[in-house]
């Protein structure tokens, strides 16, 4: 997971937010968001999906949110 965020931190700020999601639709699934500078830092292992947000991506509360661009394809 330390070489994956060394990579994405050459092309991403480091306060991009990173979804962390451990065994999905599981009783035991866990749901985290991090800063993608604190990635290491993260429990992740063979049942764990890592979402790693693009430019615009924020988190909204407990939520990770990444806008569609239809805002800069028309005039709303």
């Amino acid at each position: 997971m330390k070489k994956a965020q060394e990579i994405a931190l050459k092309y991403r700020n480091p306060a991009t937010p990173v979804g962390i999601v451990a065994s999905a639709m599981r009783e035991s699934q866990g749901i985290n968001i991090v800063n993608l500078d604190q990635l290491h830092t993260a429990d992740v292992d063979m049942q764990t999906i890592v979402f790693i947000g693009n430019s615009t991506s924020f988190q909204y509360g407990s939520f990770m949110v990444t806008p569609r661009g239809y805002s800069r394809k028309y005039d709303i």
